[in-house]
């Protein structure tokens, strides 16, 4: 099984903080898969801080990136468990997202949510599209990251 963005493997078909994509994505301007995963990692380094991180926003995020591109884990992202996004195609040129993050701490499992919502079709990474497209499913769900027992160690 493959993580990352790049690499999106298909599953199939709580705390809650919500974010407005659109915003971050349309400042940014371009249509590329690493825009869109720089505001997923974005939103989720922001909820990490949140929670009480005391990491710099810029320190997760770049831990983040480590942790979806190849699975190298930093002491900053450490106690992450699974990070999936489920995306839901909600009109022709709307989509809405949903970050799930499981996360160790104090020997317990938490999990919370991030909702992206009204996400632009076009912003969506082109293999993404594609997989919509292909599929004919409304709704998709990727594996960004998830611990195997090695890096756990």
């Amino acid at each position: 099984m493959k993580s990352g963005m790049k690499g999106l493997v298909v599953l199939g078909g709580l705390g809650f903080v919500a974010y407005e994509a659109k915003k971050v994505l349309d400042r940014e301007g371009r249509k590329t898969e690493d825009d869109f995963e720089a505001v997923v990692l974005q939103n989720v380094a922001a909820y990490l801080k949140s929670l009480g991180s005391v990491a710099p926003s810029e320190r997760l995020f770049d831990a983040l990136k480590l942790l979806v591109d190849g699975g190298r884990v930093e002491q900053e992202v450490r106690n992450i468990l699974r990070l999936e996004m489920e995306v839901e195609k909600e009109s022709a040129t709307l989509c809405d997202a949903i970050i799930r993050i499981a996360r160790e701490e104090g020997g317990e499992v938490l999990r919370g949510e991030l909702r992206m919502s009204r996400v632009p079709w076009d912003k969506l990474p082109q293999n993404m599209r594609s997989e919509f497209i292909r599929s004919g499913e409304r709704r998709l769900t990727y594996l960004m990251y998830e611990r195997t027992r090695s890096a756990a160690d």
